[in-house]
């Protein structure tokens, strides 16, 4: 019985045992010998439940200090391992930890493996298990993913890496990112709209001063761009229980090339022809026109037209001068079909060598989400420095593993989320870094 009950049940005999008395005092009277019986039995339960509470309360407090004092020497024990250990050990526990959760769940990882995959030093309690053990769903939006809430975890650092790696091999913007003159991957530890300042200076000069003239003002015309967070799943991925208890399957990175296309290909036509409005801005949707004139019924290119391979050196020229040394081409696979027939007035192949690929001694990267020619409006050739194209990723990528929604068909689910933005940073609207080939009517 709880303390306060039984003295609560005391306080009652007591309050009894004082009535008794009030009687026989409103009664000008003594107690009778069976009253002083029931006063003295009164008494003695009373004291005796009073005794009962107090020990009560005395083991309830020691177990209750117990526990505390277990529960420290294990976030000791957790932040003394965590402690002495390198970083690259700890990153390998972790992704041990990974592995075998993706198999068995969180319930098939051992205490210390609990700790690192939730992220924290202190075991999980009852409740957490409980909670961490259910199919949880995606219910956050904006700013983040509430990982400890909806039993996701977040991949590990090589885990990710790799990840976005291969998904570069359907994503034709990520293809030889952050090298110079490509499209360039800023990764950042939160989903906070980051401000990207910009400046035009281009139509600024400097001045020549005669002695003892002043110099004079001429502001910078300074202009900012906000990258986002959009957030991208994987879709549902399912599989099969038996697979996952094969230890001789792969299972790391056979998820990592299912998520890498699924994520690569729906990133890859949004960085490409995103429509900035709740969703990135591409780069074919963002490159400023060149406005160098090809009609959509005549297409980017075709056999020996002189005018298709001068419309490209044309393009060329569109961007400025500061700009070109690491300027690179890109388009689809169907616009590099007709430019590799397209000949100079000499009758000559305007393309290169096949290595490395080359056109008009510029080097291309192929973009199967690039617009093809042949519709008005499209923009099917991007050219430029394209490390002014900026495709912010946030670094923490989550992985929630549902293990109750398709038990009856002794399958595991697997969903992935990833946050990304794109955008082209620079202010010029003509004459900048970027240009591209749009179609005309």
């Amino acid at each position: 019985m709880d303390p306060k009950e039984l003295e609560d049940k005391a306080a009652r005999l007591l309050h009894e045992a004082r009535q008794m008395l009030e009687t026989a005092k409103s009664e000008n009277r003594n107690t009778t010998t069976d009253e002083d019986v029931r006063w003295k039995n009164l008494h003695d339960e009373a004291m005796r439940l009073r005794k009962l509470a107090s020990q009560v309360e005395m083991q309830e407090n020691a177990e209750r200090q117990q526990i505390q004092r277990n529960e420290q020497r294990q976030r000791d024990l957790a932040q003394v391992q965590h402690r002495d250990a390198s970083p690259a050990l700890r990153a390998t526990r972790y992704r041990e930890a990974f592995d075998k959760w993706l198999r068995r769940g969180l319930s098939g990882l051992t205490m210390e493996q609990r700790q690192l995959i939730n992220g924290g030093s202190r075991p999980l309690d009852s409740a957490e298990m409980s909670l961490f053990q259910a199919e949880q769903r995606f219910l956050g939006t904006g700013d983040g993913i509430a990982v400890s809430t909806y039993g996701g975890r977040l991949v590990p650092e090589d885990f990710q890496a790799e990840l976005v790696q291969a998904m570069a091999q359907y994503n034709g913007i990520l293809r030889n990112a952050n090298s110079p003159g490509y499209p360039r991957i800023v990764t950042t530890g939160t989903g906070a709209a980051l401000p990207w300042p910009t400046v035009d200076d281009t139509a600024n000069v400097g001045e020549l001063l005669a002695e003892e003239s002043a110099a004079a003002e001429l502001d910078v015309v300074m202009g900012q761009k906000t990258l986002n967070a959009y957030t991208y799943s994987s879709k549902i991925v399912r599989v099969q229980v038996q697979l996952l208890q094969d230890s001789a399957i792969p299972i790391g990175p056979m998820l990592q090339d299912l998520l890498a296309k699924r994520l690569g290909r729906i990133t890859a036509t949004h960085f490409t022809t995103g429509t900035g409005s709740s969703q990135p801005q591409g780069l074919g949707t963002g490159a400023p026109d060149s406005g160098i004139a090809v009609s959509a019924a005549t297409g980017v290119a075709g056999g020996t037209d002189p005018a298709a391979y001068e419309r490209l050196i044309d393009l060329q020229h569109t961007v400025d001068p500061d700009y070109r040394e690491n300027s690179v081409w890109m388009f689809n696979d169907g616009i590099l079909q007709k430019l590799r027939k397209l000949k100079d007035n000499t009758a000559r192949n305007v393309m290169g060598p096949a290595m490395p690929p080359t056109l008009l001694n510029k080097p291309y990267v192929i973009n199967q989400k690039m617009e093809n020619d042949g519709t008005t409006g499209n923009t099917p050739i991007v050219y430029g420095d394209l490390s002014y194209f900026v495709v912010r990723m946030v670094k923490d990528m989550t992985l929630l593993r549902l293990e109750e929604r398709y038990a009856e068909y002794l399958q595991v689910g697997f969903l992935m989320f990833m946050r990304a933005d794109s955008e082209i940073v620079t202010a010029e609207a003509s004459g900048g870094p970027i240009t591209g080939l749009v179609m005309d009517a």
